[in-house]
């Protein structure tokens, strides 16, 4: 997988977070923006981790 992948699905849950349903109570919009919360950052994991993978094998190839 390449980081667009992970970049498209975190700009998409982003989007879904700010379009939430006026009629979710309060605590279900801030239980859903936490999951996403998590999920996002794990994404970011996800992208550190293939630029660290790209980085070594660009330098291997040096």
């Amino acid at each position: 997988m390449n980081t667009s992948y992970y970049s498209a699905l975190s700009a998409g849950l982003s989007r879904f977070a700010s379009s939430l349903p006026g009629w979710l109570e309060s605590e279900e919009k801030a239980a859903i923006h936490a999951a996403i919360s998590q999920i996002r950052s794990w994404i970011a994991q996800q992208i550190q981790e293939i630029r660290e993978i790209e980085d070594a094998a660009r330098h291997r190839n040096m």
